[in-house]
């Protein structure tokens, strides 16, 4: 996934004014990016560097689309997490955007 470029496109799909933003749509793009997250540690800098934190955690402010958006909102929160057990950089960024008290 990460090396065929697929990281950006779903780092998108999560954005609230994206073509597909549907909550489904949204759970699935932050699925997968938590699942390239926490197969691989390499995969977590790319990740950060698409804007993937940042979108990851306004999605989990959000609410995300939709009329049932839990489980973009439980994919995002497992996203975030295993970047901030990645690395101590991706774990501040996420405290700055206020995922930290949005997972509390």
């Amino acid at each position: 996934i990460a090396e065929a470029g697929l990281i950006g496109p779903a780092v998108r799909l999560l954005a609230p004014g994206a073509a597909s933003s549907a909550a489904e749509a949204q759970a699935e793009a932050a699925g997968l990016l938590w699942n390239v997250a926490l197969a691989c540690d390499q995969h977590q800098q790319p990740i950060a560097e698409a804007g993937g934190v940042e979108a990851l955690v306004a999605l989990l402010l959000s609410g995300g689309a939709g009329k049932s958006p839990a489980a973009a909102q439980a994919a995002a929160a497992g996203a975030l997490w295993t970047l901030a057990h990645g690395t101590a950089e991706s774990k501040t960024r996420i405290a700055a955007l206020g995922g930290i008290s949005a997972l509390a």
